[in-house]
């Protein structure tokens, strides 16, 4: 535009064309392309002198235009930079101001970001953002100016609401996805010549200030960050307070201070340790820890001191020990109460922990040992310290042992001091000696239990020490009657109380234990006094009985069962346990005495005990063999052993079962379970014996209902997972020079209106995909110089008059979806000089009515055509001699009666059936 000395230049506008609906026109100013190697030209706004540059975009009812300042990106070096200053001032005033900000807004006001450039390449770094404020540069030594601050702050919330928040001020490091997180760090300026500058975080003043939290962040699998708290070191190092702020008002507490270490939430993990420690010195002493409430006003009470370890469920342990001493006496630890002036002293309290469920703590007062003698442990009572003359009494001093709600009460040990060379210390209980009465009498006794029965009374242990001596014995321990001699032995008679309410006393007697290489445990030995006269004429009296019994259960329910008995061998850890040997007397000239084991019988509503006689578990080796057996006989006959049930006189009579173990070991196999008779050993050539029989026979049923069936005898063999089930074989005993023993089996005969059984013989049904059932072989065995056995099906006949004799029905098997299984008959082939066998089909012989017919047909079908019969004789393949070709006949009966006709012999070809059109041809 044209130039003006007085009023307004004239003014440029480019405006681009508006738009009803659509979007304005673009407004673009560009410079001149550099098609080579230079560079492009500037855009340059520029206002005249004083004047202002505005670049903005237009109001909108809507979405206002948004403003953009990019340099342009670069194809091979950096992309050019983007600068927003102020100019320079000269000396003496302040430079132009610059301001970024977002516009006011009804809702929420608009974001500042300034974020830096992203780094493709590998190794790249992103941009970074630098805020840095104006330096003081002048170097004049009075006051040569100061740096300018850097103050960020959030916006004020200048509503009434309690929503109503200030913004924030979140500082946070760049993320990483592999290393680590950028760092944070808030640092004050340095000083060549002072100190450095503080750093101060903290909340504003107000009714109510903010918390201050410092903290690391969690980390979801490695160790969160430290945090520290350091003063620098120095000449004199700075301390480091923790101060909380007072509290004014009336009924308030002043604030807490709490240090609390971290915790765990790993199964092995521990939670973090709290570690208050004084500073050492090289050659002085090492700072103090002091722990000390403040003293109170004359009508307070100072504060308690608590030293506690969290609950947990093994908690902690609290330690007190004063450090090693090198030269001097070590420190010592002093338990020490406050004095009173007018009310009893402080107490000092030694408490173990008490639990719940299991004992309660220990409390252990050791003294230190030493190497001229060890240091005591006085329990001193206090003293009366009272100046005037009225009777006063000193401290007492109590041992007692704890006591216990439900449980025992807390044991008073009294020990006798040990030593290594001399006796240990005795302890003596002794009655008082009497020159013209008895002795005094030594009682050793529990407390009575409660008078309400709650509890019982307490147990008495008599019992010497062990002995180290590979001379000596231990110990003993003698309990005996004095000697009579006239009159009888006294008694020795070990009773326990009855129990009124609960269990009886128990009396155990228990031989001591050895821990010596080739030694023995001691024995226990109960025997019953003997018969010593050797009188032979008249009574010479019988050794004494040992009897070992039960004790007796008096009540009346089912539950009150009579005490056992248990004898049971010496336990092993390597070789052997004990043998348990239960044997009758032997007799010189009598028979030896019986073995009878047996329980009682039962009362009128209950059942006999059972008798269990079994080998022990093992666990390398085989168990042990059970074996019952009797005697042999020198002239009369071998005992026998019968194995009997019980008749059942309401319910089923009792099971007999016999059972082989099984094997869990691979490539084992079951026992065996072998039932063998007697052999006739002699072999006297008119009558050796015969063998034993076996009879196997189901139980007889008197009964006379049709329900009352005779007992089944089932023969199974074994199942099996994979492999093939157990088979069963029966056979009959062979014989040197005679024949084989006959197998038979056959359903008995009936006497009465039933039928006899019947005998089915069938393999099982197989379930597998590929695999057939089982088949059915019947043979007769091979012979070497006569005719081989035969083999007869033969049904049973009928003196019935209406019914016909038994019938004898081969079928073979049905397949739903495919065909049925084919039925062959025929003889073997023949020797090298002899015929095949015959096959011949015939019905019987008849009396008075006809003969049976042969029927012979193929099955009617469907969907497919019927079966074709095929009769044909075999060839004659010899070409050296004449034979010929067997025959076909086909010949009708005769008939031998007046006015009858000897039988027709009828050939037919098979109808078309169909009535359709091309129904299908005969």
């Amino acid at each position: 535009t044209g130039d003006t000395k007085e009023s307004y230049v004239g003014a440029i506008q480019l405006s681009a064309g508006s738009s009803t609906i659509g979007k304005g026109g673009d407004v673009r100013v560009s410079s001149g392309q550099s098609v080579d190697v230079g560079n492009g030209g500037d855009a340059v706004f520029e206002s005249g002198e004083g004047g202002s540059v505005f670049i903005q975009t237009s109001s909108s009812r809507q979405l206002s235009g948004s403003i953009s300042l990019t340099s342009g990106s670069s194809a091979f070096d950096e992309s050019g930079e983007v600068v927003i200053a102020s100019g320079p001032s000269s000396d003496g005033n302040k430079s132009g101001d610059m301001k970024v900000s977002t516009g006011t807004s009804g809702s929420t006001g608009g974001t500042l970001q300034l974020i830096s450039g992203n780094a493709r390449d590998v190794s790249g770094v992103g941009g970074g953002i630098e805020i840095f404020a104006g330096n003081g540069v002048s170097a004049d030594q009075y006051d040569g100016g100061n740096g300018g601050s850097v103050l960020i702050e959030a916006g004020a919330a200048e509503g009434e609401g309690v929503n109503d928040i200030g913004g924030s001020i979140t500082i946070k490091g760049g993320n990483s996805i592999a290393a680590s997180g950028g760092s944070v760090t808030v640092k004050s300026g340095y000083s060549e010549q002072e100190v450095s500058g503080e750093i101060s975080i903290s909340s504003t003043d107000g009714i109510g200030t903010g918390d201050v939290s410092i903290s690391s962040g969690m980390a979801s699998d490695q160790k969160s960050g430290t945090i520290y708290l350091a003063s620098g070191s120095a000449s004199q190092a700075g301390s480091i307070n923790l101060n909380v702020g007072s509290s004014h008002s009336h009924a308030t507490a002043g604030g807490d201070v709490f240090l609390r270490s971290g915790s765990a939430y790993g199964s092995e993990s521990v939670g973090g340790t709290i570690f208050l420690q004084s500073g050492k010195s090289e050659s002085s002493a090492s700072g103090g820890v002091v722990i000390d409430s403040h003293e109170a006003l004359s009508s307070g009470q100072s504060g308690d001191i608590s030293i506690s370890t969290g609950d947990a469920k093994h908690s902690g342990s609290i330690h007190l020990h004063t450090g090693l001493s090198s030269e001097e006496k070590a420190g010592s630890i002093v338990l020490n109460t406050g004095l009173s002036e007018t009310s009893p002293g402080g107490a000092v309290s030694l408490l173990s922990g008490s639990t719940s469920s299991d004992r309660g703590g220990d409390i252990n007062l050791l003294s230190g040992h030493g190497a001229s003698r060890g240091g005591s442990i006085k329990l001193i009572a206090g003293s009366d310290s009272s100046a005037s003359d009225d009777v006063k009494t000193g401290g007492d001093v109590s041992v007692t042992g704890g006591n216990s709600k439900n449980g025992d009460g807390g044991f008073v040990h009294i020990i006798g001091g040990s030593t290594e060379s001399g006796n240990g210390g005795n302890i003596a209980f002794s009655s008082g000696h009497s020159k013209s009465f008895s002795s005094g009498s030594v009682q050793i006794s529990s407390a009575d239990g409660s008078v309400d029965g709650s509890s019982s009374s307490g147990s008495i242990f008599i019992s010497t020490g062990k002995s180290y001596d590979t001379t000596t014995k231990g110990g003993s321990v003698a309990i005996r009657t004095g000697e009579s001699i006239n009159g009888q032995g006294g008694s020795i008679t070990l009773s326990v109380n009855d129990g009124a309410i609960l269990d009886g006393g128990t009396v155990k007697i228990e031989a001591g234990a050895t821990l010596g290489h080739a030694a023995k445990g001691g024995s226990v030995v109960l025997t019953a006094g003997s018969g010593r006269n050797a009188d032979d004429s008249g009574d010479g009296g019988d050794g004494g009985d040992v009897s070992i019994s039960g004790g007796f259960a008096n009540g009346r329910s089912i539950i009150d069962i009579g005490g056992a008995v248990e004898i049971a061998g010496g336990d092993a850890m390597v070789g052997k346990g004990g043998m348990l040997h239960v044997s009758s007397g032997f007799s010189d000239h009598g028979s030896s005495g019986d073995v009878v084991l047996s329980s009682s019988q039962s009362g009128s509503d209950g059942v006999s005990g059972s008798l269990s006689l079994s080998t022990g578990y093992s666990t390398a080796a085989s168990s042990g063999i059970v074996t019952l057996a009797s005697g042999d006989s020198k002239y009369g006959a071998g005992g026998e052993i019968i194995i009997h049930v019980g008749d059942g006189g309401y319910y089923n009579g009792g099971d007999a079962t016999i059972a082989a173990g099984s094997a869990s070991a691979a490539g084992f196999n079951g026992g065996k379970v072998s039932i063998i008779a007697g052999a006739g050993l002699s072999s006297h050539s008119i009558d050796g014996g015969d063998g034993g029989d076996i009879d196997l026979k189901g139980g007889e049923a008197k009964g006379e209902s049709d329900n009352d069936n005779g007992g089944s005898i089932s023969l199974m063999g074994g199942t099996s997972y994979t492999g093939y089930g157990g088979s069963i074989r029966i056979s009959s005993g062979s014989s040197i020079s005679s024949s084989s023993g006959s197998v038979i089996i056959q359903t008995s005969h009936v006497s009465g209106e039933g039928v006899s059984g019947g005998l089915i013989l069938s393999t099982g049904k197989s379930n597998g995909g590929h695999s057939p059932s089982g088949s059915i072989l019947i043979e007769t065995g091979n012979s070497e110089g006569a005719p081989a056995g035969k083999i007869s099906l033969t049904s049973g006949e009928t003196s019935q008059d209406d019914h016909p004799g038994g019938l004898i029905e081969i079928i073979t098997g049905y397949n739903k979806d495919s065909s049925s299984g084919s039925f062959f008959v025929a003889t073997a082939e023949g020797g090298v000089n002899g015929d095949s066998g015959e096959l011949s089909f015939s019905s019987g012989f008849a009396h008075d009515g006809n003969s049976g017919p042969i029927t012979l047909f193929t099955g009617d079908s469907s969907s497919g055509s019927a079966g074709n019969i095929d009769l044909k004789v075999g060839r004659a393949l010899s070409r050296d001699r004449p034979h010929i070709g067997g025959s076909v006949s086909l010949n009708a009966g005769d008939s031998y009666g007046p006015d009858s006709f000897g039988g027709d012999v009828q050939i037919g070809a098979g109808s078309g059936v169909n009535e359709w059109h091309d129904g299908g041809k005969g």
